[in-house]
């Protein structure tokens, strides 16, 4: 028994759809959309930049007046240290000529 094979439609166009004045303002509105969206994002994302500026430059200024006040603490009172203990010492208040290593921390 042959079968005939019936041929079967396509149910969804390959074709681009045509052009139309609606397809054209749907596609105008989506692009001001989207433009508009990311002028926003970019506002939101230099005020956080601004903050973030602010912030760092203030922690700057506390990280240098930290700075002074503790070499002005450990400047006398290792000076007094070592005068008492050693006149010699005075001039090396640290005691070694070793390098001390400076750690950083970043959070």
């Amino acid at each position: 028994m042959a079968r005939k094979f019936a041929r079967i439609s396509a149910k969804i166009s390959t074709m681009p759809r045509l052009k139309s004045e609606a397809t054209t303002h749907l596609e105008l509105y989506k692009l001001q959309i989207e433009r508009q969206r990311l002028q926003q994002e970019m506002e939101t994302i230099e005020q956080r930049r601004q903050q973030i500026l602010d912030r760092l430059s203030v922690l700057d200024m506390q990280v240098a007046q930290l700075d002074k006040q503790s070499d002005k603490r450990l400047g006398k009172t290792t000076l007094n240290h070592a005068s008492e203990q050693n006149p010699a010492a005075a001039a090396n208040p640290f005691g070694s000529s070793e390098a001390f290593n400076t750690l950083f921390l970043e959070y």
